[in-house]
């Protein structure tokens, strides 16, 4: 029976071949094993399923007519094809999109007796959250008319915080952070507070790089809402990951972040962004500042710095503060780049940008493994001979003969090199 169903729905050729889901050509076969046939699938439900051949046909065939393989393929199949709908729904911005999404699952003959129940509730549901504009969250929806009010509560939190936090590690102070990240779960404001402590105070780049990580998919994900804070705040979240990847020796990995900032705007690039990769540029073509990167690599970024105009990048990395809600870039968190250490005990915070690096010296060893305060002693070795008393000459091995005393060109003898990391000490 399933012969006779292929033979005469494949004389009916389709003129656009259907893409599948599946991107491999499975073999399908009855109950009896006696048919084959090389196709793909298109669709399913519980009692049929659409295939298409390498020839571009399609045929519907009855699941009971098909191999119990070939039964548990299509109800794989259908399986995936939930979990892909499911994960497009979450990671789509309105409610509108994820209407489409199920709308369209719908309109191919997915939806049957076992799933009609959940796919027709969450349909009603959601023609009722696209009427109000929704926004989709990672655990709920939003009216995009509450988002302001959400946003302004993060931003009351932050502040608290910001007043608030005197002293690093503080379990409680992050708790502020932590439920301004909730009440907006659209602003990734907080997220880069948040990382910023973990960065600056806690060295802590591993940490901090997860929270940037966050922020930088939230901050793509809601973009499209065009808040005035959204872009700049996206902005420093790829900024200070680079510049975290960056002092962790991953150079290609900071230029991927920071060619991800250029892809925002490739005219209004902000100006820490041009420091900090003329700064990479700079230390990546200068061996002894402790940054290493290979001839490819050194290549690359040097036309990428080329291509962005990154000029200067004298002084101090240059992490980016996030914005505030209409769009203006907060100044009243200059104290996380303070060196707690200076701190008064009182909760008055003192702004003391000295360098963590250099503890404000402006100067480090030199990394030169063979200076020994800026002297490098050189071991000259020859062969150790032997007379015997026959008058022959015979090797013993090697010794050293002499020791040369010369110095080091790297730190010109001193025993010290500038830091690269500041400017005079200070943090720019």
């Amino acid at each position: 029976m399933l012969m006779v169903v292929l033979l005469v729905l494949c004389s009916q050729h389709s003129s656009v071949a259907q893409t599948s889901r599946f991107e491999k050509i499975h073999e399908w076969s009855d109950v009896s094993g006696k048919f084959k046939k090389r196709a793909r699938v298109v669709s399913a439900n519980s009692t049929k399923v659409v295939l298409e051949t390498e020839s571009g046909d399609k045929v519907e065939i009855p699941l009971k007519l098909l191999c119990s393989a070939n039964q548990e393929f299509v109800e794989s199949f259908r399986e995936r094809v939930l979990s892909d709908l499911k994960k497009q729904a979450r990671a789509s911005v309105y409610a509108a999109d994820v209407l489409q999404l199920y709308n369209d699952y719908n309109a191919k003959g997915f939806v049957d007796s076992e799933n009609r129940v959940f796919v027709e509730t969450k349909i009603s549901e959601l023609e009722k959250l696209a009427s109000k504009d929704a926004i989709v969250l990672p655990d709920g929806y939003v009216s995009k008319a509450d988002l302001p009010s959400s946003k302004r509560q993060a931003k009351t939190l932050v502040d608290q915080w910001i007043l608030e936090a005197t002293s690093a590690g503080s379990g409680e102070e992050q708790k502020v952070l932590r439920q301004a990240i909730k009440s907006d779960p659209t602003s990734i404001e907080s997220v880069i507070v948040l990382a910023l402590f973990y960065e600056v105070y806690e060295a802590d780049s591993k940490t901090a790089q997860r929270h940037l990580d966050a922020a930088i998919e939230r901050g793509i994900r809601y973009l499209p809402l065009g808040f005035e804070s959204d872009k700049a705040n996206l902005f420093a979240a790829l900024n200070n990951m680079a510049v975290s990847c960056v002092k962790s020796q991953q150079v290609s990995k900071a230029q991927r972040f920071w060619e991800r900032a250029l892809g925002l705007s490739s005219v209004n690039l902000p100006e820490p962004i041009k420091h900090n990769v003329a700064k990479t540029n700079r230390m990546i073509n200068k061996k002894f500042y402790g940054l290493s990167a290979d001839k490819t690599d050194r290549k690359e970024f040097g036309e990428f710095a080329t291509r962005i105009n990154a000029s200067g990048g004298a002084g101090g990395w240059q992490l980016m503060c996030p914005a505030d809600i209409d769009g203006t870039v907060r100044t009243n968190l200059q104290f996380i780049l303070a060196d707690k250490r200076a701190q008064q005990i009182a909760g008055e915070v003192v702004v003391d940008t000295r360098c963590v690096k250099c503890d404000g010296t402006s100067q480090l060893q030199c990394a030169v493994k063979q200076c020994k305060r800026g002297v490098i002693r050189t071991d000259i070795w020859g062969d150790k001979l032997f007379r015997h008393p026959n008058g022959t000459v015979v090797k013993m091995g090697r010794v050293v003969i002499r020791v040369d005393v010369s110095r080091c060109r790297n730190c010109s003898g001193d025993g010290l090199v500038d830091c690269p990391c500041c400017d005079n000490g200070m943090q720019n």
